[in-house]
């Protein structure tokens, strides 16, 4: 599969971030891409089987061979 990713330089991440992830699960198919929304926040959430995450997290988790 793929991996896609949005970032923002932002501590809040706004719904509207997420239009281009969106876009390409519809377009590939959600089972073929996983999604991840990167901002400047500290918390993690999901949002439409979107990812949302803090940098640090998701460069951690990736060091970690957590990201698919």
């Amino acid at each position: 599969g793929f991996v896609a990713i949005e970032c923002k330089a932002s501590s809040r991440w706004d719904s509207r971030f997420s239009k281009g992830l969106k876009r390409l699960e519809e377009e590939m198919g959600a089972r073929k891409v996983a999604c991840y929304g990167l901002y400047l926040g500290n918390r993690e959430a999901t949002f439409e089987k979107i990812k949302v995450l803090p940098v640090l997290h998701f460069l951690k988790a990736l060091g970690e061979e957590r990201i698919f």
